[in-house]
């Protein structure tokens, strides 16, 4: 009996830890500082084309699907758009099935704010544990001092970043320009 109760706390235990059959909940926020953290570091890129696979969620493909803002996200995206230094550039939010590595897909996220162009996706992969990955390119507004310099294109920054996900905690991944919030729930 005792071994029995051990087998199903320890069957319990190492489920809860791998990837959940009912899918995920993922939501971003995503800002730019206004003026931006520092520019010494970084090196302007050329933005690369968007991954052929990714997944537009409002497009209703059934296995994704575009849902509202929760309500503390929603708060957090508020509280940065009011706040003096933050300029919200996209919010999102999605229903995905719990995929691994070979087959999850990239979710097209864009947005943008006074002259600032945020592209590119974020991709949730169920293992044992969750993971995050962003692959981003932001071009902040032109602030142009010269006319040779309003000619020329803007610099745009690729943030690409990687976090090992806990359910219902809010993750912050930075870049120098760009800060992205994402949680992840378990789908209802």
């Amino acid at each position: 009996m005792i071994f029995r109760s051990l087998l199903v706390l320890l069957l319990g235990l190492t489920l809860s830890a791998g990837a959940w059959a009912g899918g995920y909940r993922v939501e971003v926020v995503i800002f730019a500082y206004d003026p931006p953290q520092t520019r010494e570091l970084l090196i302007p890129t050329q933005a690369p084309a968007l991954s052929p696979e990714a997944v537009d969620p409002g497009a209703g493909d059934g296995t994704f699907r575009a849902v509202p803002l929760s309500a503390s996200m929603s708060g957090i995206a508020d509280q940065l758009r009011r706040s003096h230094g933050y300029r919200v550039l996209a919010t999102q939010a999605w229903v995905q099935p719990a995929l691994g590595p070979g087959r999850a897909r990239p979710v097209h996220v864009t947005g943008t704010s006074t002259g600032a162009r945020l592209d590119g996706t974020v991709r949730l992969v169920a293992r044992r544990f969750l993971h995050v990955t962003t692959d981003l390119i932001y071009t902040p507004a032109a602030q142009a001092t010269s006319e040779s310099e309003a000619a020329a294109a803007p610099e745009s920054y690729r943030i690409v970043g990687k976090r090992r996900m806990r359910l219902g905690e809010i993750h912050y991944l930075d870049h120098p320009q760009v800060g992205v919030l994402v949680t992840v729930e378990r789908a209802d």
